[in-house]
């Protein structure tokens, strides 16, 4: 499935530097960083009910909840089923 509006965010500098660093250490233990997350997206596009399942690293989950919070996803459409579960991978 592709997205026709990617989500995007900004972080400030010490919160990319951080996401930066936990990425290299995952890739340098040869742990893939993967994780699922589920939101519901009202039609005002804003994510919320942002949860992770249980394989993510706390403090990841931590930093990445106010990054997707602060995220506009752009209206869904009416027939979409929610809450949305998306699957991030290496």
């Amino acid at each position: 499935m592709s997205c026709a509006n990617p989500i995007t965010f900004e972080a400030d500098g010490d919160t990319s530097q951080w996401l930066v660093s936990f990425a290299a250490g995952q890739e340098k233990e040869n742990k893939p960083l993967s994780f699922v997350v589920s939101a519901s997206i009202p039609p005002d596009g804003r994510m919320d009910r942002i949860t992770f399942d249980g394989s993510m690293d706390p403090e990841l989950g931590g930093r990445l909840r106010p990054l997707l919070a602060s995220a506009n996803a752009g209206a869904p459409p009416p027939e979409m089923l929610q809450r949305l579960r998306l699957r991030s991978t290496e």
